[in-house]
């Protein structure tokens, strides 16, 4: 998935890009076994869809720049047991954890205590209300929270994609955290890192894949190489849990289509999927279904949809891996969103993956951004939470059908 700024922010956020995932059984059909061990968490990937939740968000705060609008901790903003236990009481069974790395992001890099007791609370929080947990970095040693803010240009950290120390740093952070971690009863898996995004920083920047590889491959810019890292970091300590893996251009499909990666029988492909980005976002003033067609003659519906997320069978195939939506959603007062979160999510079941909405946000009373809060309802001038407001009950459906819990 900043105020307005953290639309933009959270907007940028590198949040916000993409497509998405797998496919397989029918909307129907429901889980009826859980894992059978501590650590077997594998069975939460495959045969349908088995996880249904939300991410939460949270970066460093810098004082300077945030004032107290993200608390006053080291990690903001802050979520408590209630922020919690109403996502689980409306039957979500996961949280997408879009989380600071463990470690500094400047030199030297080295363990943040307070980031990893942090981290620690959030998996007891998890295990106290009763959901999975999805470990995603999204900065660590050479990248921080500016590179998913367009408007942040001249802040954003991105050494991590010509620094050899800096990919050495999150070689060590990931060996550290699954050490730590790989064994939680509430861990689904790990995801290395949230949207690379190297072909963004290389100049002059791309988004053809063809054309950075014959360039970048098997150099420090090649996700490819630099993620087969992590896996090996990670498998050095755990050589069984769930390994997240989305491709570069911020998750996109096309580069998904690219990774290359070791062969390991517990991978998952990652994707995220905002479709029709300019709708979802509020890049254009129209309702879902679409009133008009797209330059390219397109008509933005559930047919539409659907097929895009078809060609998300192609990744499935060739990587030999399941897919899973890490992140999707829409600007909650955009016009339809309750009838594009029905069909969307629909879908996801229909295609049998694991999916993650965009957001479930803090209720810490200074956040002033709501743009991805569907508690808030379908119109923008709301800016307190609704209950069973019509986006609320499309989740409540969907999640209703879960039926595992850690």
């Amino acid at each position: 998935m900043s105020t307005l700024g953290l639309v933009l922010f959270v907007l940028g956020n590198g949040l916000l890009l993409t497509r998405c995932v797998t496919l397989r059984d029918k909307e129907t059909q429901t889980e009826t076994t859980a894992p059978t061990m501590k650590n077997d968490n594998w069975s939460l990937w495959s045969g349908g869809t088995k996880l249904r939740g939300a991410n939460v968000w949270q970066k460093r705060i810098e004082p300077e720049l945030d004032g107290d609008g993200f608390g006053t901790g080291k990690i903001g903003p802050p979520y408590g047991d209630a922020d919690l236990k109403g996502l689980a009481e409306l039957g979500a069974n996961w949280v997408n954890l879009s989380f600071p790395g463990v470690y500094s992001e400047r030199p030297p890099y080295q363990l943040e205590p307070a980031v990893d007791k942090e981290l620690e609370e959030w998996f007891a929080k998890a295990q106290r209300n009763k959901l999975y947990v999805t470990l995603s970095f999204r900065t660590g040693p050479g990248r921080n929270e500016a590179i998913f803010d367009d408007s942040e240009k001249k802040r954003a950290l991105q050494t991590v994609w010509n620094d050899p120390k800096a990919q050495d740093a999150w070689v060590e952070m990931w060996k550290y955290v699954a050490k730590k971690y790989g064994n939680s009863p509430v861990l689904a898996g790990f995801h290395l890192m949230v949207e690379p995004n190297a072909n963004k920083v290389v100049s002059p920047p791309t988004e053809d894949v063809a054309a950075f590889y014959k360039k970048y491959k098997g150099k420090p810019q090649d996700w490819n190489q630099f993620a087969a890292r992590l896996i090996n970091a990670i498998r050095s300590e755990n050589k069984t849990v769930p390994i997240l893996v989305g491709g570069m251009n911020f998750s996109n499909l096309e580069w998904a289509k690219a990774l290359d990666l070791p062969k390991d029988p517990h991978l998952v492909t990652n994707v995220h999927f905002y479709e029709p980005y300019q709708y979802s976002h509020k890049e254009s003033e129209m309702t879902y279904p679409a009133t008009r067609a797209t330059d390219e003659g397109e008509t933005w519906n559930k047919a539409w949809l659907k097929e895009q997320l078809s060609e998300m069978e192609e990744v499935k195939e060739k990587k030999k891996t399941p897919v899973s939506i890490g992140e999707f959603g829409v600007i909650r007062h955009q016009s339809g969103a309750p009838r594009y979160l029905d069909e969307i999510t629909g879908l996801f079941e229909e295609y049998g993956v694991n999916y993650s909405v965009w957001l479930w946000e803090s209720s810490f009373k200074k956040i002033d951004y709501d743009q991805f809060n569907f508690r808030r309802g379908t119109k923008e001038a709301n800016h307190t939470d609704v209950k069973n407001n019509e986006l609320v009950q499309v989740l409540k459906k969907r999640w209703a059908k879960n039926s595992i819990r850690p």
